[in-house]
């Protein structure tokens, strides 16, 4: 994305699709375009939660809580 879409951002979520293993793996890549455009006026880095949608199955529901327990820890 470019650097206007991002401008005077000050916080992020970034959604993935737990369904979707290849959506999970852009995550790095997403933030990381992120963090190289936009930071806070004071130079940190804006804030982003990190975000899992479709948890329909309970496969993959347990994939979301491994994520999760794996994320916190």
């Amino acid at each position: 994305m470019t650097r206007v879409y991002y401008k005077e951002a000050v916080g992020c979520i970034i959604v993935f699709d737990v369904t979707r293993a290849t959506t999970f793996d852009a995550v790095s890549k997403w933030k990381s375009d992120l963090d190289s455009k936009v930071q806070l006026p004071n130079g940190d880095p804006v804030p982003c939660i990190l975000l899992a949608n479709k948890v329909f199955s309970i496969r993959n529901i347990h994939m979301f809580i491994l994520f999760v327990y794996f994320s916190v820890i």
